[in-house]
């Protein structure tokens, strides 16, 4: 270091008379002033001085400095201004993403392409609008995870930020948008609530809990029945269709025995003595074409039975129909009521039969049905003592009229039709309720349509379709089912459900939150358990995937954060733009996980080995493994002395040394070295065979020659590569072949080394 008008004071020697206790001490002192002042010891402990730091630059010299050892003013030293750094404004970022999560949102852009790039900073907004928006975090890399909480939206923004502090533009004007979703365990229990709190639920819930509640139910069957068809107890109100005589009845309060259908008001009304005519029977003929109303100031009632059926029998095949129904309306002044109950049923080879047409029927059976198609299509039933020539007096009148009201009003159409080869059922009814109150029209009306098809080719077909709707001036609100099955002919049965609905859910028993809901076209499923599916755009917090298995797939952008992937297979994947944050070392690759599997490049860059000793995979077909490396070796003592001359001959065993090398690897690399103690010698060959007996044995290049005429040491060296073994062999001979025409060896000792690589 220079000392350019740098003053050395000089030291002068320690005087001779001194007290030996402060010789000893001037000695250490002399030797620490010497040391600082570079004249004793490592230069590099010597002391530097203001001067120096001055004159090198790496000080300026300050004025009225309270570091002046002389009291002057203008000695001492502050640190030098530094050049300007790069102050360029940094580019604006590009590429920005945000992902929405459960709880966060996952934030990412493209890499900084300038070369001073310190940070990023991150902004949020509830608005896309840059100019409220608030600093999130910063950022050395180029994602961020931003925890927001359920159900958040907020959109995004991005600038860079130079090692010179100088800060860039933000990424765009608009924001980047990104929402978490809601909270799924307390949006469940929200719809739960509402859901529950809608008309109907306790009706369901109450079928489901208690057995006195389930609705009524129609059983069909030839005896008085007494359980319900699917085995479960009779419950009060129950209704029996006698299918062998075509009655009707209920189960009574006691719920101890069954008694005859009948509409109250109807029993009413025959058990008084105020008729239209003089006799029950002309009372009923004079209202067949009418409606039987029984009102009063608040109330009014209609009820109706009916039962259709159709007959055919051909070549000794019969195909029936047979519809049977019981609908209900009551309106009083607070309330409108409409029930119906309908029953469908086809079938081949039944005994009844159904007549259509003007006039008697003639040539039937007890239970045969005929609607009398010259008065208003009445339906009447033949009495227990059919002939063939029955009387109008001997049919029993099923058709009493239908109901119609202002408030509640049902309408139905039946119908069913056989002929030789098919039969057909349908069943169409509207149920319907409206109040008006104040220029307000409340509408609610119930549609049903039942169809039951079957012919003689094993073609049958059924299906069920229910439509709910409410209507409040000009606002409507739908929702319906369809249940259907059909089996045709050759293609087998199938069956389906169809469902259309705002809200739809399925409630367990009597749980608080249903677990499977359906709002707005969004499911929402509290516990699933799914095998064999495939999710598009997925989104899982808090999850944990065992034992996955992704094929053939292409994963888009994907933002794994915080996240642990154990046990993975990737095969043919290709890794664009990794970025490892972290170091990785020894210690993050847990031993086994990279094992056997492969890998296939054509370049691996490896630093370094460490002590390895292992095999490597041969050319033959059976997959043997050999060494890395292969050696043999021979030596031969001639027993010959300097000056000495042995011509070889074939026989000779003394010059002619061999040796074998065993799990060679084909295209191995070899290394031949011949050393001896040489007199004249002439035309000696190495040369290497894959059989023991040399056939077609390999000659390399040079040959062994020496002209020294006195004995001396020869180092022959050959490199090249092993080729020709077939998959079956792994053995190659090697031997110095002295035995040619011409040829000479005059030696006291000779030497052949053999080392593969099956490296290489």
């Amino acid at each position: 270091m220079s000392t350019k008008g740098t003053k050395v004071p000089a030291i002068k020697n320690i005087p001779a008379k001194v007290d030996p206790e402060l010789r000893s001490m001037l000695d250490s002192v002399k030797e620490a002033v010497e040391v600082r002042l570079g004249r004793r010891g490592d230069p590099r402990d010597r002391a530097v001085t203001l001067r120096e730091l001055i004159d090198s630059g790496l000080a300026e010299e300050l004025r009225g400095s309270p570091f002046d050892p002389n009291g002057v003013p203008g000695i001492g030293i502050t640190p030098p201004k530094l050049p300007p750094g790069d102050l360029s404004i940094p580019p604006a970022p590009t590429g920005l993403e945000a992902s929405g999560a459960f709880t966060q949102i996952i934030v990412n852009w493209n890499a900084a392409q300038y070369g001073n790039h310190a940070y990023t900073e991150v902004f949020r907004s509830r608005n896309d609008e840059i100019g409220g928006a608030i600093l999130v975090t910063t950022s050395n890399s180029f994602v961020i995870t931003d925890v927001v909480g359920y159900d958040q939206e907020f959109y995004y923004w991005v600038r860079f930020v130079s090692t010179s502090d100088i800060r860039g533009p933000f990424n765009k004007t608009n924001g980047v948008k990104a929402s978490t979703l809601e909270d799924i365990a307390a949006t469940m229990a929200a719809l739960s609530e509402e859901l529950s709190n809608l008309p109907g639920y306790s009706a369901i819930t109450g079928l489901i809990t208690t057995q006195s509640a389930v609705a009524a139910r129609v059983i069909r069957s030839s005896g008085s029945p007494s359980t319900r068809e699917d085995g479960t107890a009779l419950v009060i109100n129950d209704i029996w269709f006698d299918t062998d005589d075509g009655q009707i009845y209920t189960r009574n309060a006691a719920n101890n025995a069954w008694v005859p259908g009948k509409d109250a008001t109807l029993t009413a009304l025959y058990g008084s003595t105020n008729y239209t005519g003089n006799t029950i029977t002309g009372a009923v003929a004079s209202a067949q074409s009418d409606i039987i109303t029984v009102t009063n100031a608040h109330n009014s009632t209609a009820s109706t039975l009916s039962s259709l059926g159709t007959t055919v029998t051909n070549n000794n095949n019969t195909l029936t129909s047979a519809i049977s129904s019981e609908a209900t309306s009551r309106t009083n002044a607070d309330n409108t009521t409409a029930t119906n109950i309908n029953n469908l049923t086809s079938t081949v080879n039944a005994k009844t039969q159904t007549f259509a047409q003007n006039g008697i029927p003639t040539s039937i059976s007890a239970g045969d049905l005929w609607i009398d198609t010259n008065d208003n299509n009445k339906v009447y039933r033949a009495g227990s003592a059919g002939s063939d020539a029955v009387t109008s007096g001997e049919w029993a009148l099923l058709d009493v009229g239908a109901a119609l009201s202002t408030a509640a009003a049902l309408s139905s159409e039946q119908t069913t039709r056989a002929n030789a080869d098919s039969a057909n059922a349908t069943s169409i009814s509207n149920l319907s309720s409206t109040v008006t109150s104040n220029n307000n029209t409340l509408t609610a009306s119930v549609n049903t349509l039942s169809t039951a098809t079957s012919n003689l080719n094993g073609d049958v077909n059924a299906m069920f379709v229910l439509q709910v709707a409410t209507e409040s001036n000009g606002t409507k609100s739908a929702a319906g089912m369809v249940i259907g099955s059909n089996a045709n002919s050759g293609s087998g049965a199938q069956s389906y459900v169809q469902f259309q609905a705002d809200k739809f859910a399925v409630w367990s028993g009597s749980a608080a939150i249903a677990p499977f809901i359906i709002v707005g076209g969004v499911v929402y499923i509290a516990d699933a358990r799914i095998q064999d599916g495939a999710i598009t755009n997925a989104r899982i917090a808090n999850g944990t995937i065992e034992s996955a298995k992704i094929a053939s797939a292409t994963i888009v952008a994907a933002n794994i954060a915080d996240g642990v992937i154990t046990n993975a297979k990737i095969a043919n994947a290709t890794i664009d733009n990794a970025k490892i944050t972290a170091t990785l070392d020894a210690a993050k690759i847990t031993a086994g996980l990279i094992n056997s599997d492969r890998i296939n490049v054509n370049t691996l860059n490896i630093k370094h080995f460490d002590n390895v000793s292992t095999d490597i995979k041969s050319h033959r077909s059976n997959g043997a493994f050999v060494p890395l490396a292969v050696e043999a070796n021979v030596q031969s003592w001639s027993g010959t002395y300097p000056g000495q001359t042995i011509i070889s001959s074939e026989t000779s065993s003394v010059v002619n040394i061999s040796c074998t090398t065993a799990e060679v690897r084909n295209n191995a690399k070899y290394r031949v070295v011949v050393s001896g103690v040489y007199g004249n010698v002439r035309n000696g060959t190495v040369q290497y065979s894959f059989s023991s007996n040399f056939s077609s044995p390999v000659s390399l290049n040079p040959k062994i020659n020496a002209n020294a005429g006195t004995f001396r040491t020869y180092v022959f060296i050959w490199d090249g590569d092993m080729t020709g073994l077939s998959s079956t062999q792994s053995t190659v001979y090697w031997r110095i072949n002295w035995n040619v025409s011409g040829g000479q060896v005059n030696s006291t000792y000779q030497a052949l080394y053999v080392t593969i690589d099956n490296t290489q």
